[in-house]
């Protein structure tokens, strides 16, 4: 079972650098700056989870192959962008779609992997702080990386984020108390988060504000 969750753990790296990557182009930053945000919006979430935990240093520090993986996942976002041009610019919502499906399938993988290290840590027991490393795991990333680019973080404001990954980590971890296989509770709340995520984006989803409803 521990490939399943290195697998999934690849599959957020990856897919989290790839959506950092995005997001960095689109702000017009240099290979170094499209580069490191990849990195942060994949690994953020992590160290602040392995601190939390006690589990110094993170494994982002000594994990070379997952570093290497979203590392090359960013590269290729900036390369891809700097060869199309003016392509890749003026495709913007379809750019957008794209990195909504990367984000979404990485706040799943994470938000599972997240809550399923807090339960091997020695904490199963401890349902508030598992679903809570799930959700750090899930977003702490990407809020890192927001507030690295000076902009409100969008979990803050926008499309139920936060709330997609909570349900996915929480649905993982009932199905774990109940004993289901893990590879079907790992999919099941990888799969409620996907869908979450992707349809508050299509129908535009957002919590109550004090005044307006976010855009």
């Amino acid at each position: 079972m521990r490939y399943l969750f290195l697998s999934l753990e690849l599959i957020g790296v990856v897919a989290f650098s790839v959506s950092g990557a995005m997001v960095s182009v689109k702000k017009n930053m240099d290979i170094f700056g499209v580069s490191l945000l990849g990195l942060v919006t994949a690994f953020g979430g992590g160290i602040l989870r392995d601190c939390l935990l006690g589990a110094t240093p993170p494994v982002f520090f000594t994990n070379y192959w997952m570093i290497l993986a979203g590392l090359s996942a960013a590269l290729i976002v900036f390369f891809v962008a700097r060869i199309l041009k003016e392509r890749y610019f003026s495709n913007e919502a379809a750019i957008e779609k794209i990195n909504n499906v990367f984000d979404a399938l990485g706040l799943g993988a994470f938000a599972v992997t997240g809550a399923q290290i807090a339960m091997e840590a020695g904490f199963e027991k401890q349902w508030f702080l598992v679903i809570s490393m799930g959700l750090v795991t899930a977003i702490g990333g990407g809020l890192m990386r927001d507030l690295m680019l000076r902009e409100i973080p969008f979990v803050l404001n926008k499309r139920i984020y936060a709330i997609a990954a909570l349900e996915g980590a929480t649905l993982y971890y009932i199905l774990r108390l109940l004993h289901c296989e893990q590879i079907a509770a790992a999919l099941s709340g990888i799969a409620l988060t996907f869908i979450l995520r992707l349809l508050a984006t299509r129908y535009n989803w957002n919590l109550p504000h004090p005044r307006k409803e976010g855009k």
